[in-house]
């Protein structure tokens, strides 16, 4: 889904259910409970407040899936973004060490030994809050004769496709794509620790991949390749860089 881009053409961001994604921000209710900034989640859904916008959304939905459309156009944020919390492998969480009135999940699971708990943890993540730091944005380059400088509010979670080398530590991964390009020029320099680390993760080697490829090695000369970035579900390209995700 994504906010309308015509009426702010700047200033849209993308919703993509079941996308990777990191928590941004300390100021929630949920510290206690290990959802800090850095926390991995998988986005589940939109939510609304206000129960008019709820029904708008819902008809906009269904009128977008009569005509199979694949991109959802809304003209209004979210309140919040609602997350499934997710194991340093990229497998869902149970809430079996959760408060269960502090979970929106409503499906069920039972165990051998016949206690039930909900499948998943999936909480509600509200706009990032915290007032010693603006977000800005500067508009109108190339557009306008002289650019405009806007702040801005987010949500405190946002899709988040990679990860570092070290909070890729301890994980284990099915498949790896291991950026060894340097992102921008004072990216830290990859040293053996990274790339033990970064090379240990994947569970065979047949399912890691280095970027960037030699010449000598083509993607038409290993169909995984491919595969590899069509099925990154729980499966992340490592980074070497001192940014967070």
């Amino acid at each position: 889904m994504v906010y309308d881009k015509d009426a702010n053409p700047e200033l849209f961001a993308y919703f993509v259910a079941g996308a990777p994604g990191q928590v941004l921000d300390n100021n929630n209710d949920n510290v206690s409970w290990g959802v800090a900034n850095g926390t991995s989640c998988r986005m589940h859904s939109l939510a609304w407040e206000d129960r008019l916008k709820r029904d708008q959304v819902r008809r906009i939905v269904d009128e977008a899936r009569l005509i199979t459309s694949d991109v959802i156009d809304l003209s209004f944020p979210p309140d919040f973004i609602n997350i499934q919390l997710v194991k340093v492998d990229g497998d869902l969480r149970t809430d079996e060490d959760w408060p269960c009135e502090n979970n929106l999940e409503s499906e069920f699971v039972e165990t051998t030994s016949g206690r039930s708990y909900k499948k998943s943890i999936i909480i509600p993540v509200g706009i990032a809050k915290n007032p010693q730091r603006k977000s800005t944005v500067k508009l109108g380059f190339g557009v306008l004769d002289k650019p405009v400088e806007m702040e801005f509010i987010q949500h405190a979670v946002d899709q988040a496709q990679v990860m570092t080398v070290w909070k890729a530590q301890g994980a284990t991964l099915k498949r790896v794509v291991l950026n060894l390009e340097p992102i921008r020029a004072t990216a830290p320099k990859w040293k053996f620790e990274h790339i033990y680390v970064g090379m240990s993760r994947v569970t065979s080697v047949s399912n890691l991949r280095c970027m960037p490829l030699t010449g000598a090695f083509r993607l038409n000369r290993c169909g995984i390749f491919d595969q590899t970035f069509s099925r990154l579900s729980g499966d992340l390209i490592i980074n070497n860089t001192n940014l967070g995700f």
